[in-house]
């Protein structure tokens, strides 16, 4: 921490046109704030501890790899640290495991623990390795927003140094702080010029993001040019990196289906197949209850969970239309504390009713034995119980951040248009106060109409600068439309407006073209996915629920009427579920039959309750995976989307399967009473 506050703490000074005079720790801890997380730091304090009790000596090459890694993530470790962490993970690992040994000896607990031990060491010894990977694919989607704001820089008659600061004050983290860190390597002297430093940086990209590599490189070309010629190398800049996101859009719909495929195999397929094998084999050789629980619960959920991560390593960045603006403005802290409020509310509604259905059942006389049914729809309240207070939650604590997201992006869809306006004006010679006044006026019935609208009321009415009028902190436009791309045009607006009004239109015009296209390009690639959302919609919200269901209520109706008549052939043992039946003696002769209560034992059977209960939490489960893969796909790292997708189908969901449960029961219910009868009738 020490050496980046030190670091970034720190101002640049140069005289001229390019002149640069800010701190850049207020963007440090920025990122700190909202990249870094706990996790993060956390990390960082494990390896300094770790490092004062052992420190292992590595080889050059290992060295060498993890600095590089080090250094492109921003941890204030060493390599020796890294791996000092690993060892002592490893040796807790394995004395707990030889606290467990002592205590349940077995040859599986000493399979466990050798195999536990050595790959805690890899786990850990892989978290930089992670990071970085987590680390591109959150900076890859600010690449295109980078290229911009180097170009409309350039275009007003910056130089490099200026405009690679400027970027880094406008892009999101974590790139954000990568931009920084090309500046501050060419101010301690590592690199002679910014250029150099900037070309170091690329190489972190090559063979991921060439696109913006070549965009950087014409860039950089481009200052070396007559004005007429460098134009056209910006545009080409622009048109490189958005065809390039679009390119791997492409290669990534068609890798995606694939995975989507194994997907549903291992989420929807293999349990269906396990539903309906386990509980039989649970009664017919004494396998217990929890091993549905460590399949279900834990085993398939972490392999699916695994498969999603590896889904979002594949996804190209590009374009990106959520940042922090959206969550400071919708005071998300607030919003999950009333989440968390109506999340326990909720849960205890169903524990009242739960707990008046037991109390009003037991009245009544019913039986709530394994098999019967009163303790089955019990547990299903349970299971919606857990479902709907998850949802609840998602609802509540991202209902405020979802209608300000929705309404930014409605006005940055006419914001292109609108922009295009006011630079056409404004390249015409008419001053900013008055364009906005114009456009006012032309956006009427538009929802952008209001910001240009509250410009203009301050400049006429407030006598206000262009400055105040848009972002004063009490009554600027800004303020009322916390949207980044319109606040980033804006401030773009009043640089150049301070050189010239040919400065200010042209930033307006370049960036009004780099909204539509952005636009263009997302639309693209949501037709290129169009085929695999829809078939991730339908698998999320209705085919896992009304699949799993079903075969839940099956499985139970066999191992029902399993039990049901390996207690009548054992002596009417569940003859109470059967009707009047006067015990085993009518079954004389069904030799075959009686065999089935010497394989079949009942007392193993898993209760009817206790798998579905297991199951509905596996289902939901699987359909927050699912949907956490299907937002990934669409939105990227969208945390807003990602909760509305996810509360949604969970929804949607758990009506289907509940519905499903109870019909399916009811008449696969009725269906085993009647064979069960007619077997014993006979």
């Amino acid at each position: 921490m020490d050496v980046f506050k030190e670091k970034y703490g720190r101002r640049i000074t140069e005289t001229g046109a390019g002149a640069v005079s800010v701190p850049y720790s207020d963007e440090y801890r920025k990122f700190k704030k909202t990249e870094t997380s706990g996790a993060h730091s956390f990390y960082e304090s494990a390896c300094h501890a770790t490092e004062k009790i052992i420190s292992p000596k590595l080889n050059e090459d290992k060295r060498k790899d993890l600095v590089n890694v080090i250094r492109l993530i921003h941890l204030d470790i060493t390599p020796e640290s890294v791996y000092s962490l690993a060892y002592v993970s490893m040796a807790l690992t394995l004395i707990l495991g030889l606290v467990f040994i002592f205590f349940v000896l077995s040859i599986y607990s000493i399979l466990a623990v050798l195999v536990l031990a050595p790959s805690a060491f890899f786990l850990v010894k892989g978290i930089p390795a992670g990071m970085l990977k987590r680390w591109r694919v959150a900076a890859s989607s600010q690449l295109v927003s980078a290229v911009l704001y180097m170009i409309v820089d350039i275009k007003q008659g910056s130089n490099l140094e200026r405009s690679v600061y400027f970027t880094a004050n406008r892009v999101a983290p974590p790139l954000s702080l990568d931009f920084m860190r090309i500046l501050w390597e060419f101010q301690v002297g590592k690199y002679s010029t910014v250029q150099e430093s900037l070309d170091a940086y690329t190489t972190v990209w090559k063979g991921i993001e060439d696109e913006f590599v070549d965009s950087i490189h014409l860039i950089i070309s481009a200052l070396h040019q007559k004005s007429e010629r460098a134009d056209k190398t910006l545009e080409k800049a622009t048109d490189v990196v958005l065809e390039g996101v679009q390119d791997h859009m492409r290669h990534f719909a068609h890798e995606l289906k694939g995975p989507i495929g194994a997907l549903h195999m291992l989420g929807i397929v293999l349990p269906v197949l396990l539903l309906i094998m386990l509980p039989l084999v649970a009664s017919f050789f004494k396998v217990p209850g929890y091993s549905l629980v460590l399949i279900f619960n834990i085993g398939l959920p972490i392999i699916i969970y695994t498969l999603a991560k590896r889904i979002l390593s594949m996804r190209p960045g590009g374009i990106s239309y959520t940042t922090l603006d959206v969550y400071l403005f919708s005071k998300e802290s607030r919003e999950k504390m009333w989440g968390v409020l109506a999340a326990i509310g909720v849960f205890a509604l169903f524990c009242v009713a739960g707990f008046g259905y037991f109390v009003f059942a037991r009245a009544g006389g019913a039986d709530f034995s394994k098999f019967t049914d009163p303790p089955f729809y019990l547990s299903l309240m349970g299971t919606a119980a857990i479902g709907f207070t998850i949802v609840t939650y998602l609802y509540f604590s991202n209902r405020k951040s979802l209608r300000a997201k929705r309404g930014i992006e409605r006005m940055e869809n006419e914001f292109s248009s609108a922009a295009f306006q006011l630079g056409s004006r404004i390249d015409e010679g008419t001053p900013p106060e008055l364009a906005f006044q114009k456009v006012a006026k032309d956006t009427k019935g538009m929802e952008i109409h209001q910001f240009f609208s509250i410009v203009d009321y301050n400049l006429r009415t407030r006598n206000m600068s262009l400055k105040e009028a848009i972002f004063n902190s009490r009554v600027g436009a800004v303020k009322f439309y916390p949207s980044p791309t319109i606040r980033s045009v804006m401030q773009l607006l009043v640089e150049g407006a301070k050189r010239s009004l040919k400065a200010a239109s042209g930033a307006l015009l370049v960036l009004s073209r780099y909204l539509r296209n952005t636009r263009r390009v997302y639309e693209r690639m949501k037709d290129l996915l169009a085929e695999t959302i829809s078939s991730m919609e339908m698998q999320a919200g209705y085919f896992a629920a009304i699949i799993i269901a079903i075969v839940t209520a099956l499985a139970t109706m066999i191992v029902r009427v399993m039990s049901s008549l390996s207690g009548v052939l054992r002596g009417g043992l569940f003859s109470g579920q059967l009707g009047n039946v006067q015990g085993a003696g009518s079954l004389d002769g069904y030799e075959g039959l009686q065999s089935i209560s010497q394989i079949f034992n009942a007392e193993n059977a898993i209760a009817a309750y206790q798998f579905q209960l297991i199951v509905g939490i596996y289902l939901i489960i699987v359909v927050l995976l699912l949907s956490y893969v299907l937002a990934l796909v669409i939105h990227g790292g969208d945390r807003i989307e990602r909760k509305h997708i996810m509360a949604k189908n969970l929804f949607k969901s758990m009506i289907i399967y509940i519905v499903v449960v109870i019909i399916t029961h009811t008449v696969l219910g009725s269906i085993t009473k009647g064979i069960i009868s007619g077997m014993v009738n006979t």
